[in-house]
């Protein structure tokens, strides 16, 4: 006798004898094999869907990805040529001889061929060039470069217009010191009206 799961030898297409009648080689073995067939090949096609959709949400989750790397890679870039350098803070302490002001010191660097915003301080700054060379201007004076070991001064009612390092292929780091009011951001970038 033939096993419910046994395909072998049977035509799973009946033969029709007349129009009311099937073979008598198509018995209910042979449906219900059929069936389990058919359900197989369905839950087959169904299982392949599921996975080519999930590879296609995979495709798309990988370029979303991309995409969000692509983006923050880019404004990440565009922010360290656009602001003022890369600045790092090293201290910031109240000054008890001068009330509400506080005195913060910065590293910050610049990659090369950098320029920065123009932009202007709510600080007295003193400038120390740690690496490389850096040209400098304000409003109303001629650009100077600065090297290692010179130092600058800026005021807060100086709009600093040129803030570029001088090298296209080296970086320039400077030390600032600022005296500012407590808690007053120390750098405040200039509008277009501002300039």
């Amino acid at each position: 006798m033939r096993q419910a799961d046994d395909f072998s030898g049977i035509s799973l297409i009946p033969t029709r004898l007349g129009s009311k009648h099937w073979s008598s080689n198509f018995d209910l073995a042979t449906i219900a094999a059929t069936v389990r067939v058919i359900q197989h090949l369905r839950g087959r096609d169904q299982l392949a869907r599921k996975r080519q959709l999930w590879r296609q949400e995979q495709k798309m989750n990988k370029m979303a990805l991309f995409q969000a790397l692509a983006l923050s890679s880019l404004l990440a870039f565009s922010g360290a040529h656009a602001g003022t350098g890369k600045a790092t803070t090293l201290m910031t302490k109240d000054l008890p001889d001068f009330p509400g002001k506080e005195g913060m010191v910065e590293i910050v660097e610049f990659a090369p061929g950098e320029v920065s915003e123009p932009h202007r301080h709510n600080a007295d700054v003193f400038v120390y060039v740690l690496e490389g060379s850096i040209i400098t201007q304000v409003k109303g004076d001629n650009p100077q470069t600065v090297h290692v070991g010179d130092v600058f001064f800026e005021s807060p009612t100086d709009v600093h217009s040129v803030s570029r390092n001088a090298s296209e292929t080296q970086p320039a780091k400077l030390l600032v010191f600022y005296v500012k009011v407590k808690g007053a951001p120390p750098t405040v970038l200039l509008r277009d009206g501002e300039k």
